[in-house]
């Protein structure tokens, strides 16, 4: 009969695997490498700085791309661009522009274009000028005085909801400059 034979023994030779640790180290490593490469790209990017991008405070909140230009309805007038174009991209965040018009057309609120400075005529006969303090007011006691052919009590609800946001010195400051922006 056959005998059967076994193979010679292999010398057991290391394997150039690495070690479970090492796998993790590996792993956890790459992660972080990662996330802070991500949180330099995030940082480096103009949109941010400028605040437009998603997830940062006062961004456009209609999703079109700002052209860093001067916002619609002409200059400031002096006033600082930056300052104008927050104004306008809080406007848009807050939704004024579902009822305040820019280009003069009519809605449900006054126009806001040559607003700012302008003689109107409240609901009581009064005549005021639309200057800073009337402009703040109307923003944060919108029932205060009530312009004349337009109805009260409808941007009081609108306001209540963005009223601590409103309330901001550096908000309602941005949104004078863009109302007074629209010439």
């Amino acid at each position: 009969m056959w005998a059967m034979s076994t193979p010679p023994a292999r010398p057991r030779v290391r394997t150039a695997e690495p070690s479970g640790f090492s796998l993790f180290l590996l792993f956890f490593g790459s992660l972080i490498a990662a996330g802070l490469i991500g949180i330099w790209l995030w940082n480096s990017n103009a949109s941010v700085q400028t605040g437009r991008a998603l997830g940062t405070p006062n961004q456009v909140g209609s999703g079109a791309p700002s052209t860093g230009g001067p916002p619609a309805g002409g200059g400031a007038g002096g006033a600082d661009p930056a300052l104008v174009e927050k104004g306008q991209q809080l406007a848009t965040q807050f939704g004024c522009a579902a009822c305040h018009s820019v280009t003069g057309a009519a809605g449900v609120g006054p126009t806001w274009k040559g607003l700012a400075g302008s003689q109107r005529e409240l609901d009581n006969g009064q005549k005021v000028t639309a200057d800073d303090n009337y402009l703040q007011e109307s923003i944060l006691q919108p029932d205060a005085k009530i312009v004349k052919g337009f109805p009260k009590g409808i941007m009081a609800g609108a306001v209540a909801t963005a009223e601590p946001q409103l309330q901001q010195p550096d908000n309602l400051t941005a949104l004078l400059a863009y109302i007074k922006s629209l010439k």
